[in-house]
């Protein structure tokens, strides 16, 4: 196993990566293991001896009501400025 730092390639599919990897002459020293959650990761070295690992990130589903919700609180917090900015032109016309 590696000691010091590993450095991690960010990798869409870890089984063909491990496939080229040993068809170089690299090997293999832990295969595809699961981060619940998360992903996948792949410790190898290269035939040289240089220890890397590839990460595959999880695909998370992607949820239609969230991205509405920011719009809307966006929407709402510019509203609020205008209604600010109007409120303080009033007091500075009055003081006139």
């Amino acid at each position: 196993m590696p000691v010091g730092v590993t450095p991690y390639v960010n990798v869409a599919d870890l089984a063909e990566k491990e496939r080229l990897i040993t068809a170089a002459g690299g090997r293999i020293h832990k295969s595809k293991q699961e981060v619940p959650g998360m992903g996948w990761f792949t410790i190898f070295s290269d035939p040289d001896g240089n220890m890397l690992a590839l990460w595959q990130p999880a695909v998370k589903p992607r949820t239609g009501g969230d991205r509405g919700s920011r719009r809307k609180t966006a929407a709402k917090k510019t509203a609020s400025k205008k209604t600010a900015s109007a409120r303080t032109r009033k007091k500075t016309s009055r003081k006139k």
